[in-house]
């Protein structure tokens, strides 16, 4: 299969996804089985199903129990936004992480008892044309949790922290998008004053439960930033 990097998964996520976009199958097409697939790469069903969970989240392929996988028509209808969580990582001009007690709205959204705590992450995201974005991130706080003591850094993806707590496939995310006013620490950072309207992208990691286990929020000043959607297929 060729000497590709990176974990069997994503190997063959990668080569399904290029036999989709090229054609080579075509919408209502049956995917090789999961015991095929997994002889084809010399790996387990449980990695296999992983690549397919990927393709199938992407709506490349859908699954119909108790048959298989099978290629999805395009949708054109349907838009999927792109979110890039580290798109900016490298121009945080301001960054803290501490400990406090949970306001009232994170305590809503975690259900957490009055006076518990939580892990607040902040970053100011800074271009050449100026300030851009203000991101605050919330976790849980547990007490001696190594993640907490040792690990967290400005510089790691928030999904990739909250995957250290949950495995990937055991949560799923999902996105607000409003425009509000911004609180006055966040219309301070940014440089705008709180009567002026920003964009706030909000996202929930929840495991399979409902339950959330991290939770961000980034204000976006509307004269600097844009969100792209797209529909159908796309590289």
């Amino acid at each position: 299969m060729g000497q590709e990097l990176g974990p069997v998964y994503l190997r063959i996520y990668r080569a399904l996804k290029t036999e989709l976009q090229q054609g080579d199958k075509k919408p209502g097409d049956e995917l090789p089985s999961e015991n095929a697939l997994a002889a084809q790469y010399s790996t387990t069903r449980m990695t296999v199903r992983k690549s397919l969970q990927l393709l199938e989240r992407e709506g490349l392929i859908h699954a119909w129990p108790g048959k298989g996988y099978y290629v999805s028509q395009p949708s054109h209808d349907m838009f999927r936004l792109e979110f890039r969580e580290d798109a900016a990582q490298g121009a945080a001009s301001f960054k803290s992480i501490d400990v406090i007690r949970a306001p009232e709205d994170i305590r809503d959204i975690f259900s957490l008892r009055p006076g518990s705590r939580v892990i607040e992450i902040c970053r100011l995201i800074s271009e050449d044309s100026g300030r851009v974005a203000y991101d605050m991130k919330y976790l849980p706080y547990i007490k001696g949790n190594p993640l907490i003591e040792q690990e967290i850094n400005f510089f790691v993806p928030f999904p990739d922290i909250v995957s250290r707590m949950v495995p990937t496939f055991f949560f799923y995310t999902r996105m607000e998008i409003e425009a509000a006013l911004p609180p006055e620490q966040v219309a301070f950072r940014l440089g705008c004053v709180p009567a002026d309207p920003v964009l706030v992208i909000s996202r929930y990691f929840m495991d399979q439960k409902d339950a959330c286990i991290g939770y961000g929020r980034r204000y976006l000043r509307k004269d600097h930033e844009k969100l792209v959607a797209y529909s159908g297929y796309r590289e």
